[in-house]
């Protein structure tokens, strides 16, 4: 699932009737973001083939959809390929396979691009993991250049188990994936990382927690580009096939950091940096801000009240999501 930068498309995988292979690309869009979504439209056999299409990431500019295919043309099991076009009201053109510095001979697949379009991040089982399936990053100094060779994400994120289909936010500080490692609600769960500055490396991950997360399979999270809603697949109960698409909205209330009406990621990745991240002055009101934040004191992160700021507080946070729909 990937929400476009302006929320009027999501473009998604599906095997339902009606596409030219496997799993094929889809779009569904929207005159207006208060609106539902109109039925949705294969994306057709310029860019789909008659194997396996899916975990599209539509850019930022609306011009690059990148995905992973087990089309032929590829060097593995899964591929990383994208497709662009001139102009958003144009159809997209065959797709450009990402090559052997990003690719591998494993299963490379569902990727992200920062909004900058200057970092790829995505999932894969190759060599030189920690786990099943790993989180990878490839760069590139300019849009019009290559990226280049994929870095794993390292043992902080990483786990002995499968962590796959990463998003990273418009400000490229957080990012989230799936994984089943321990610790979670379900067969598989949404986590995020986060971090200070996109220069900084990615923190402890921790968990999305139950107003998010169930007993079902969740995944393929994406956070639209203001951060105030979450969407993501999953099999849960309730939906009307198999994996699903469900979004998460976030309300405002006790929570509000920075005081602009919202709970979103904003807020979110501020109580984060109140754990103990680096960049964040103490105050000995019990209060935290950011070093770029002078002057008053924040509202206090302590939401549970019981004198620290911990995990507890930033499930409490979590509480704000008024649930899948």
């Amino acid at each position: 699932t990937s929400l476009s930068f302006d929320g009027l498309a999501l473009y998604f995988g599906s095997n339902r009737a009606g596409g030219s292979g496997s799993d094929d690309l889809w779009v569904a869009t929207r005159p207006d973001t208060t609106l539902p979504f109109d039925p949705p439209v294969n994306l057709g056999p310029t860019v789909n083939s008659p194997l396996i299409d899916r975990g599209p990431c539509i850019s930022t500019d609306g011009l690059s959809l990148f995905f992973s295919s087990t089309r032929s043309g590829g060097i593995g099991a899964d591929d990383l390929w994208v497709a662009g076009r001139a102009t958003v009201s144009e159809s997209f053109g065959p797709p450009v396979h990402l090559g052997s510095t990003v690719n591998s001979g494993f299963v490379d697949g569902w990727p992200t691009v920062s909004s900058d379009g200057l970092s790829l991040f995505f999932a894969s089982d190759r060599r030189g993991g920690f786990g099943n399936f790993d989180l990878w990053m490839a760069g590139r100094a300019s849009v019009s250049e290559p990226f280049g060779a994929a870095i794993n994400l390292g043992p902080t994120v990483n786990s002995a188990f499968g962590d796959s289909t990463p998003a990273i936010s418009t400000d490229g500080r957080i990012l989230f994936f799936a994984s089943n490692r321990p610790g979670g609600f379900g067969d598989s769960d949404i986590w995020m990382v986060t971090r200070p500055s996109i220069e900084d490396p990615f923190g402890d991950p921790i968990n999305l927690g139950p107003s998010v997360n169930n007993a079902a399979r969740d995944h393929s999270p994406d956070p639209s580009a203001d951060g105030s809603t979450l969407w993501f697949t999953s099999n849960r109960s309730g939906g009307v096939g198999g994996p699903d698409t469900w979004r998460v909205s976030i309300t405002a209330g006790p929570g509000d950091f920075d005081e602009d009406g919202d709970i979103d990621l904003s807020d979110y990745l501020f109580l984060i940096q109140c754990l103990g991240g680096p960049g964040v002055t103490p105050d000995p009101n019990g209060c935290c801000k950011p070093l770029s934040r002078r002057g008053a004191c924040v509202s206090p992160a302590d939401l549970d009240g019981d004198g620290d700021v911990d995990l507890s507080d930033a499930i409490m946070l979590m509480s704000a999501f008024t649930g899948p729909r």
